[in-house]
């Protein structure tokens, strides 16, 4: 579907076929002069029942627009994964940052690790001097 403006310096109809964001310049196919579109928008109102759902992990009911689920939200906590839990949002940015922890956590691990093994390194180098 194309759309359409109106020229302001020659009335041309001119074809819309490509744009970014709501406002842009165009140059007219006709007369080739340079002017501004505004894109405006019609409001539309649609009705939908409010639906509420529990949240596995805490038994909260939320409005179902508001519950979190796998493949909905990226990231999902680890443990939920696999399981089709629903999460209210408390309960599913309390996964988030326990994944977190845990991933800073295992990388702390990581690092003194390679520095336990490096110091070792050192001082078996230092002693077979």
């Amino acid at each position: 579907m194309y759309n359409t403006c109106e020229c302001p310096y020659c009335g041309y109809e001119n074809t819309i076929d490509t744009y970014e964001g709501d406002s842009f310049d165009w140059e007219c196919s006709e007369c080739g002069k340079e002017f501004e579109i505004e894109i405006e928008y019609d409001p539309i109102f649609n009705a939908n029942k409010i639906e509420y759902v529990k949240c596995d992990e805490c038994g909260r009911e939320e409005r179902s627009s508001d519950i979190r689920y796998e493949g909905m939200t990226n990231p999902y906590p680890e443990k939920y994964r696999g399981k089709g839990t629903k999460l209210c949002h408390d309960c599913y940015v309390k996964g988030v940052f326990e994944d977190m922890e845990k991933e800073v956590i295992d990388d702390i691990h990581k690092d003194l690790y390679k520095s336990d093994i490096f110091i070792k390194n050192m001082v078996n180098g230092y002693l077979n001097e």
